[in-house]
């Protein structure tokens, strides 16, 4: 297919393939930017934007509640899952996932109004996950107290999150963060050396 840079539609192309192209190619810019650019390509679902609120858990923080919606439609559902998979800036956020497609974001409003430019979303290339190297991994407690976990292995260490629970109940989701030496040898990696319950 061949898109018009002024982003209209060719012949023979619907509203559908012109959103997924341009989603297809990522966006670098502020992140009003990015939620703006968002909110215009879903197709069915929406963008919601609270007024500005406290932190539920960070006293003192004010931050704007963003609902991302899918509808349920396909379209729009790959693009937020592959934020919420991609963009570690804005999952880190992250406040609850719902049934029916529903994103919630906690965003501190001194982000929302920066004027900071960055790689929000990176061109799609088809890879479903990324690994990555660390030293070092700052857990944060709902009371905002912090603690660092550091990688003394020299091969690195991998992370894995495994959820168990009801995502419905009223206590949420839990699960354990399960940290163990990398290796590509099954017997290693199956040996967890830390394990944090949320």
């Amino acid at each position: 297919m061949d898109f018009i840079d002024d982003g209209s539609l060719t012949s023979g192309e619907t509203e559908q393939d012109r959103r997924e192209a341009l989603a297809d190619k990522g966006f670098t810019g502020t992140l009003r930017g990015f939620l703006d650019w968002i909110a215009e390509l879903l197709m069915y679902g929406g963008l919601v934007e609270s007024e500005p609120q406290e932190h539920p858990l960070f006293r003192g923080r004010e931050v704007v509640e963003i609902a991302m919606i899918t509808g349920g439609f396909s379209t729009d559902e790959h693009l937020l899952s592959r934020i919420f998979r991609d963009s570690f800036l804005l999952r880190s956020w992250w406040e609850s996932t719902h049934a029916g497609g529903r994103y919630v974001y906690l965003i501190p409003t001194s982000s929302l109004a920066s004027d900071e430019e960055r790689e929000w979303l990176k061109p799609d290339n088809g890879v479903f996950e990324v690994l990555a190297r660390a030293r070092s991994v700052q857990l944060v407690a709902p009371d905002g107290s912090t603690s660092y976990l550091p990688f003394v292995y020299q091969g690195g260490l991998e992370l894995v999150y495994r959820e168990s629970g009801d995502w419905l109940s009223a206590e949420g989701p839990k699960g354990s963060l399960v940290v163990r030496p990398w290796s590509d040898h099954p017997d290693v990696a199956s040996t967890p050396s830390a394990a944090v319950e949320s």
